[in-house]
């Protein structure tokens, strides 16, 4: 089966030109390892376009959008024989399929890099099935005909209200207060010499 270029494959999406920039920037540091980064380098204020939410740039972070998009369209079009391996049109609205679908485009960008196949082989036979296990536990069907609303939102919203984090807060200060506690008995009981 061909779509309607001919092609029996589509070649994998390359992200834009600042996220390029990104990825080789990162290449470079990565290659030089701690010993010859600068020191004024904050490595962790570095855009890394696995991880969305280090990247702040407002053109950057639309190119990671767009080449995302496109990462899905192709995982779906190239790997989904089965409507449940397709990744779901709202996982936009799922962080963490963003997040997930940021790491799997990356490894399959790298492992298209290399000058072998042990990178590519790894990302079909580990990287994208376990990336789709994971996917399906987490959504299961819930957005299989449209995007559902978080099942979970209601408890979160318990979990993170006031209360509770004043409950929780007041049993970590009883542990820091107790921890502080038995530090002094055990220093007041060492023997003198």
């Amino acid at each position: 089966m061909t779509d309607g270029d001919g092609r029996l494959v589509q070649p994998f999406p390359q992200p834009g030109g600042a996220l390029k920039a990104a990825f080789d920037a990162l290449a470079e540091l990565d290659g030089q390892g701690s010993r010859g980064m600068d020191p004024k380098v904050d490595s962790a204020a570095l855009p890394k376009p696995w991880d969305p939410a280090t990247i702040t740039n407002t053109d950057m972070r639309m190119q990671l959008w767009t080449w995302l998009s496109a990462v899905v369209d192709w995982v779906n079009h190239e790997y989904a024989w089965d409507v449940n391996e397709m990744i779901p049109a709202c996982w936009p609205l799922h962080p963490h399929l963003v997040r997930d679908i940021a790491v799997l485009a990356d490894q399959r960008r790298a492992a298209g890099l290399l000058f072998n196949s042990d990178h590519l082989q790894v990302w079909h036979q580990t990287t994208l099935p376990e990336f789709r296990a994971r996917m399906r536990a987490q959504i299961q069907q819930h957005c299989d005909e449209g995007h559902a609303v978080w099942p979970a939102r209601a408890r979160h919203g318990r979990q993170s209200s006031i209360e509770v984090w004043e409950a929780r807060n007041a049993v970590l200060q009883r542990d820091l207060q107790a921890a502080v506690t038995e530090r002094s008995w055990g220093a007041s009981r060492t023997p003198q010499p």
